[in-house]
This record gives structure tokens, C-alpha cells and sequence, in this order.
């Protein structure tokens, strides 16, 4: 995958149990921030970004409770 956090910024939400490697990320002003856990479940993919960080930055992480709730409430439509 690759993102390019230029003025706007980038946040990428991966499902649980999904791994990221930001190894070959350029570094930028705004930085890199990798909230998502490190234990990858087995048969998941593992993820590589690519891109730079920019001035505003690239977020990497899971689903937050608030967004967990608005998905399951639109499920049980």
C-alpha cells in the first residue's frame, strides 16, 4: 500500500489482527504513527506501506469502539 501524508494527512484503518510494516516509509515533518498491534493472527496478511509522511503525517491503526458501534449498529439494520 502506499500513502503520501502530503498537506491533508492519511489515516489507514486496518481490521483487527492485521500487522503493518512502515519500514520503507520516508520520513517527513508530520511523522509516522503506528497504533496497531504487533500480534498478527495467524492466516492475516501482513501489510507494507510505502509513500512519505509529509507535513501532515500518516495514522496507521484499528477501529476505535465509536467506530466499532456505528458498524455494528448499521448490521443490525
Amino acid at each position: 500500500m502506499e500513502a503520501h501524508g502530503q498537506m491533508a494527512g492519511v489515516t489507514i484503518i486496518l481490521p483487527d489482527g492485521w500487522v503493518v510494516e512502515t519500514g520503507d516509509m520516508d520520513p517527513g515533518l508530520g511523522g509516522l504513527k503506528d497504533k496497531t498491534t504487533s500480534d498478527r493472527l495467524p492466516g492475516t496478511p501482513l501489510t507494507r506501506l510505502t509513500g512519505t509522511d509529509g507535513a501532515a503525517g500518516v495514522v496507521v491503526r484499528h477501529l476505535n469502539r465509536w467506530e466499532r458501534r456505528k458498524l455494528k449498529r448499521g448490521q443490525s439494520r
